[in-house]
């Protein structure tokens, strides 16, 4: 069954139970009634959220849309803003269409495949001035002239598809084609069918017709290519002047639904450090390699942490980046990453203080202490005390400063812990004097 803009409306108002499990909106639907108005007049705008199966998606949070006209001219003109809340399935409104001709309205939200449709905004006719009451005569015509013939001119059309937006090639997302009636002819009383050429060969119903009384006829057409399909007019019966060009190219790009984050590993301590990755996927969450660069961008939302890159690139090909999180404090901590066009994703990173190597580090200052030569003096007895503190802070500089040749993941062993704080513990002051060496007194690090 093949998905028109009338039908969008009826599922956008359905209650999201009846589809089954919860869903996530991945585009906007942009309904709008009447579609053929006179300038002035106000159309209403149902503006609803679908998911990736054109099924109706209760926003997950409050969401603004943008409504906006782009006039025949190219112009654009802002309409508003509706607020869609958290829980909701739609919003309407009406509004004025601004200029004449075909107007090309569309709802945008920055997390959301935009969505729109035409509407013919015909010029106002003036009211004929009342009949005078001195009545005209007019001149008989002269024998033997044939009386004058009035020769109607052929009905105009063109050809549009809406969403303005590149479509997704998953055999669902439908590009609407449109042929409108354009000029002074507003509707004739007989079917114009178009014989439409489309690449595709998925265009619904075929062929294009614009029913008789109507101001304009559609057919919707899908792809599960990412690609161009092209949408070309050849002719028509009864035959039609056409305005416009004749091809339309329709993008369709790969069906990328979703913005995955994760992060590996998800519960680090303050010494550790995790890698955020993030993964474009469909909507079975399956990674899709995107056609084309595509920007991410990461940001901390609560907790305090660095971030290796706060913007990356996910390149033409590829389907995920990979940037480091260094914790600055411990707790929980919720990261983001946001790209145009697909819901934000978050994921949360539990930092915990490292109370075992803290426990060692300070078992073993403490032995180190113990251990240090002794002066027989009154200040031996705080030995102890004291190669806590420097057994700590050797072991410090050997995590953050790399003051050890050891690999990270040895220094970070408890009975590395142990055994680096005694050295320290076992050095007294003389770590102090050690560490001024490599700190500059700016707060750089001197490397050799």
């Amino acid at each position: 069954m093949w998905l028109r803009p009338q039908h969008l409306l009826f599922l956008a108002l359905s209650p999201a139970p009846f589809f089954g499990a919860s869903v996530s909106p991945v585009k906007l639907a942009a309904e709008i009634n009447p579609q053929s108005i006179e300038s002035g007049e106000k159309i209403v705008i149902q503006v609803a959220l679908l998911d990736a199966a054109n099924r109706p998606a209760p926003a997950p949070k409050s969401l603004p849309v943008l409504l906006q006209a782009r006039q025949a001219s190219g112009e654009v003109k802002q309409l508003g803003t509706v607020t869609i809340g958290a829980g909701q399935l739609s919003k309407r409104t009406a509004v004025s269409v601004p200029g004449s001709g075909l107007v090309y309205i569309w709802a945008k939200n920055p997390e959301l495949l935009p969505g729109g449709q035409f509407v013919q905004v015909r010029r106002a006719n003036p009211k004929p001035p009342p009949p005078s009451p001195t009545s005209v005569v007019r001149p008989r015509p002269e024998l033997g002239t044939p009386a004058a013939q009035s020769v109607r001119a052929l009905p105009r059309i063109t050809l549009r598809f809406s969403p303005d937006r590149p479509f997704l090639a998953d055999g669902r997302d439908a590009a609407t084609v449109q042929a409108f009636l354009v000029g002074p002819d507003e509707s004739i009383p007989a079917n114009i069918l178009l014989n439409v050429y489309d690449s595709s060969h998925s265009m619904n119903p075929a062929p294009l017709s614009i029913p008789a009384g109507e101001p304009n006829g559609q057919s919707v057409l899908t792809s599960t290519a990412p690609g161009d399909v092209t949408v070309e007019f050849l002719g028509s019966v009864p035959p039609t002047d056409f305005d416009g060009d004749k091809n339309l190219k329709i993008h369709f790009m790969p069906p990328i639904t979703r913005l995955a984050l994760r992060a590996s590993p998800p519960n680090i301590s303050l010494v550790d450090g995790a890698e955020l990755i993030a993964t474009l996927t469909n909507d079975q969450g399956m990674p899709i390699a995107a056609a084309a660069p595509r920007v991410v961008a990461f940001s901390i939302d609560s907790g305090h942490a660095q971030l290796g890159a706060q913007q990356m690139q996910i390149a033409a090909g590829q389907f995920e980046v990979r940037t480091t999180f260094t914790p600055q404090w411990a707790g929980a901590t919720k990261v983001s990453v946001s790209t145009p066009n697909l819901l934000t994703a978050t994921a949360p990173v539990q930092v915990s203080i490292p109370v075992g190597l803290l426990l060692c580090s300070i078992a073993g200052g403490l032995i180190g202490g113990l251990l240090s030569p002794r002066s027989r003096r009154k200040a031996d007895r705080w030995r102890p005390a004291v190669g806590v503190a420097t057994g700590f802070l050797l072991y410090w500089a050997c995590i953050f400063l790399g003051l050890s040749n050891l690999s990270r993941g040895l220094v970070l062993n408890p009975l590395s812990a142990l055994a680096i704080s005694a050295i320290g513990g076992w050095l007294q002051m003389q770590v102090f004097s050690s560490l001024s060496r490599i700190v500059q007194p700016s707060g750089t690090v001197a490397r050799k």
